[in-house]
């Protein structure tokens, strides 16, 4: 992007710039709106948890936090594995923290499949094919399942003449 602006004049890499900067601003409002709940305390506690002050946590969080903290087997499992990973495993071990850091981690996937859906409702249903049940329709279209068309070709059977 640096060799682009390079051979532009000083106006349109300022013009550019406000507009990457108006851009930046839409998007964090963007997220802000539909992620309002998630506090910078949210984000520090799922990403680096072993950096976080107990006595900044709700009441309900600190003394499971404080045994999570002194956990070593804990402490070894993050830095071997996923977030998401990390804290459905540990969803036993401290059920209330894990609740909360799990709930906060699944709003971003939940999201985007919500968002996906209706993408792909809005393909389904137009003008042209405008029936109620779409079911079966969404079900294909939402699946990670790649259909097997031509095996189900293959096995339906042509109407045979009489």
């Amino acid at each position: 992007m640096s060799d682009s602006l390079s051979v532009l004049c000083e106006d349109d890499v300022n013009e550019v710039s406000d507009l990457i900067n108006k851009h930046l601003v839409s998007l964090s409002q963007e997220l802000e709106n539909y992620f309002p709940d998630i506090t910078d305390l949210d984000c520090k506690l799922i990403r680096n948890p072993l950096k976080v002050d107990p006595t900044s946590l709700p009441d309900e969080l600190q003394e499971e936090f404080i045994d999570f903290v002194n956990d070593s087997t804990a402490k070894d499992s993050f830095d071997s594995l996923s977030l998401t990973r990390f804290w459905s495993t540990m969803a036993c071990s401290y059920p209330t923290l894990a609740k909360n850091c799990v709930r906060n981690l699944l709003m971003f996937p939940s999201t985007y499949r919500c968002e996906q859906g209706f993408s792909a409702l809005c393909l389904i249903k137009n003008k042209l094919r405008s029936r109620l049940a779409v079911k079966d329709d969404i079900r294909v279209a939402l699946s990670k399942t790649v259909p097997r068309i031509d095996l189900l070709v293959a096995n339906k059977q042509a109407q045979p003449s009489h």
